[in-house]
C-alpha cells in the first residue's frame, strides 16, 4: 500500500517538479504581432487544402496525397489562434532547409527559476516517414528516441482506436522547398473517413454543446412552427428568440433552466445561422430533418440577415468556450473579409457578434438570470431590448483602409470603437444588471 501511494506520489510530483526546475526568466519569443487580414486569409486557405487532402469524397481509395503548406501560412495560424488561445500568444515556426521548428514561450505562475516556460520540437525533412529530432523543454532536451512515440501515443489517447498511430504510419516523407514543408500522405479512404468523424466527435467532447436529444427537441418545434406560417419567414429574428426561450421556461419548471437555454440557442444556431454548429453537438437531425429547407434565410436582427447570423452563431460559440475564442471567431471573420473577395471589415458585424456573446452569457450564467432571460424576452421582446444600434459603426473598409484607419486589432483606435459598442450592449435591457 505505501508502494502504490510512493508511486502515485512520484507520478503526480515529478512533472510538476519538472516544469519547475525547466522554468526561466525571460521568454525566448519576446513579440508576437496582432492578426491581420492576410493571416485570416491564410490560415482559411490552409484548413480548405487540410480538408480536401483528408476527405475521403475526394480523390482515390488508395495512394498518396500530397499537403502542403508555407512558413508564413504556419505563422498566420498561429497568429489567429493565439487571439483565442493566450497560452499560444508567443508562438513561432521557423521552416529551414535542415528542419522545421515550433517554438512556444508560456506564461507559468512565478517559480523561484522564473516565470517562463520556453518550449522548442523539431522536425528534419524524412524520406521514410515523419522524423522528430529534438524537443526542448528550458535548458533540458528529451532525448530523441522517445519523442516519435510520446507524439504517437498521444495522439492515440486523444483520438483513440490507435488513430494516432495510423496518422503517424500515413505519413510516408516529409520535404521542405523554400520554406514550404510538403507531407506524403497514404492514408486508405476508409482511414481518412474514420479521422475525420473521430476529429469531429473529440471537438464536440472537448466543446460539450449540449445534449443532442434536447437540442433535436428544439429544433423540432422551430421548424414545425416555422412550416405552420407561425413564425414570419421575412420578420425580426428576435420573434424566433422569444418562442424558443419561452418554450425554455416551460420546459424549466420541470427541469433546468440553464440546460434549457443553452439547448435553445443551439438549435436557433443550427436552423438560423449555420447547420455545421451541429459538428460540435452530435447527430442532432434525422434524416427528415435533414430534407427540409430552413425557412429562417431572410429573417432579420437589426434590420439585416448577416447580422442575425453573427448573433447566434456567436451565442453558440460563447456556450462552447470563454468570450475570447468566440470573439475571436467574429474577428478572423471580419478580418476575412477585409480583403478584395470578401464584404470589408464592419464593425457592425462585431458588434452582432459581441451581442451574441453576451446574450449567451447572460442565458447561461446562473439560474435567476437563465430566467430572468427568459421572462424578459417573454415580457418585453424587442430588437431593442437584446441588440445594440450599429448603423453608425464603419463597415466595408478593405484591409488598406483598415490599416489606414486602425492599425490593427490592438490599436487604440481600434479599442475606442469596441468601447462604444460595448457601451451600448451594457445599456441594453436584456443585460443591464439591476
Amino acid at each position: 500500500m505505501r508502494l502504490v501511494a510512493l508511486l502515485l506520489f512520484l507520478l503526480l510530483c515529478l512533472p510538476m517538479g519538472f516544469l519547475v526546475a525547466a522554468a526561466e526568466s525571460e521568454p525566448a519569443i519576446q513579440t508576437q504581432p496582432p492578426p491581420g487580414p492576410l493571416d485570416a486569409a491564410r490560415a482559411r486557405a490552409v484548413l480548405l487544402r487540410l480538408h480536401r487532402t483528408l476527405d475521403p469524397a475526394f480523390g482515390p481509395a488508395k495512394g498518396k496525397r500530397r499537403f502542403w503548406v508555407s512558413e508564413s501560412e504556419l505563422n498566420s495560424i498561429l497568429s489567429v489562434a493565439a487571439h483565442g488561445f493566450p497560452f499560444l500568444r508567443r508562438s513561432r515556426m521557423e521552416v529551414t532547409p535542415d528542419a522545421i521548428v515550433v517554438m512556444l514561450s508560456a506564461h507559468l505562475p512565478e517559480t523561484p527559476l522564473g516565470g517562463w516556460l520556453n518550449l522548442a520540437i523539431s522536425m528534419q525533412p524524412s524520406k521514410e516517414g515523419l522524423r522528430l529530432s529534438s524537443l526542448d523543454i528550458g535548458s533540458y532536451r528529451l532525448p530523441a528516441s522517445i519523442l516519435l512515440p510520446m507524439f504517437t501515443l498521444a495522439l492515440d489517447i486523444i483520438l483513440g482506436d490507435r488513430l494516432g498511430g495510423k496518422i503517424v504510419n500515413g505519413i510516408d516523407s516529409v520535404s521542405v522547398r523554400h520554406k514550404i514543408v510538403v507531407l506524403g500522405i497514404s492514408l486508405t479512404r476508409e482511414n481518412r473517413k474514420v479521422l475525420m468523424a473521430r476529429a469531429k466527435e473529440r471537438l464536440s467532447q472537448v466543446f460539450m454543446l449540449g445534449d443532442a436529444e434536447d437540442v433535436r427537441f428544439y429544433y423540432r418545434a422551430l421548424d414545425q412552427a416555422a412550416g405552420e406560417g407561425r413564425l414570419d419567414p421575412q420578420g425580426s429574428f428576435v420573434s424566433y428568440l422569444r418562442m424558443m426561450l419561452d418554450l425554455a421556461r416551460q420546459r424549466s419548471q420541470g427541469g433546468d433552466a440553464i440546460n434549457e437555454n443553452r439547448s435553445a440557442i443551439l438549435a436557433l444556431a443550427m436552423y438560423c445561422g449555420h447547420w455545421r454548429i451541429e459538428n460540435l453537438i452530435g447527430a442532432v437531425l434525422t434524416d427528415e430533418m435533414k430534407g427540409r429547407e430552413s425557412l429562417c434565410g431572410d429573417v432579420t436582427l437589426g434590420g439585416r440577415a448577416d447580422l442575425r447570423r453573427h448573433f447566434i452563431v456567436s451565442a453558440a460559440l460563447q456556450i462552447a468556450s470563454e468570450s475570447g475564442l468566440a470573439f475571436a471567431a467574429g474577428e478572423f471573420k471580419e478580418l476575412l473579409d477585409s480583403n478584395w473577395r470578401g464584404s470589408g471589415f464592419s464593425f457592425a458585424d462585431l458588434a452582432a457578434d459581441r451581442a451574441g456573446i453576451r446574450f449567451a452569457e447572460r442565458a447561461l450564467s446562473g439560474r435567476d438570470d437563465a430566467v430572468a432571460l427568459q421572462t424578459m424576452l417573454s415580457e418585453r421582446g424587442v430588437e431593442g431590448a437584446i441588440f445594440p444600434h450599429t448603423s453608425d459603426l464603419p463597415e466595408g473598409l478593405s484591409e488598406a483602409t483598415f490599416r489606414r484607419r486602425f492599425g490593427d486589432v490592438n490599436s487604440p483606435a481600434y479599442r475606442d470603437v469596441l468601447e462604444i459598442i460595448d457601451k451600448r450592449i451594457d445599456g441594453l435591457p436584456a443585460y443591464a444588471r439591476h
